[in-house]
């Protein structure tokens, strides 16, 4: 698998060969990726991080994984806005996507599903509600 060498890939993570599924985890906070990465991988998920869109829209020119979490807020382009044009690319459109942020407001919760997010997950959270959030959107689809 080619990628450009600024997707950060943690091979520890991606050599399950009986994965679940693939997940993108794009998030600004590396502590955050390191976190989500033990807690999915622990849960049978292979799992790529990126650190800003760019990576993230690097990484999914040659990759289509099972589902993509992301946060709203990052420098330069935000999670929202990410996601708004993924869902607007029809090889992309159909990968359930999470919004991961600290902000939760009803506002924020709600503008994130406008922007097409398939469900929306509060910094701070726990193993279990992040199993619970991703697992229902993997086993829906084909």
């Amino acid at each position: 698998m080619t990628m450009s060498h600024d997707v950060e890939i943690e091979s520890a993570f991606l050599e399950t060969a009986e994965a679940k599924g693939s997940i993108l985890v794009v998030d600004d906070e590396p502590a955050i990726c390191v976190v989500m990465g033990i807690i999915l991988k622990l849960h049978g998920y292979a799992v790529c991080r990126a650190h800003n869109v760019n990576q993230a829209y690097s990484y999914l020119e040659e990759n289509k994984p099972d589902l993509i979490v992301a946060d709203i807020m990052m420098p330069g382009v935000d999670g929202l806005t990410m996601i708004r044009q993924i869902k607007s690319e029809p090889e992309l459109s159909q990968i359930p996507t999470v919004v991961l942020s600290a902000l939760a407001t009803e506002n924020d919760r709600a503008e994130a599903m406008q922007a097409g997010a398939d469900a929306f997950l509060a910094k701070p959270f726990t193993a279990n509600e992040l199993k619970d959030v991703i697992e229902p959107l993997l086993t829906s689809t084909p």
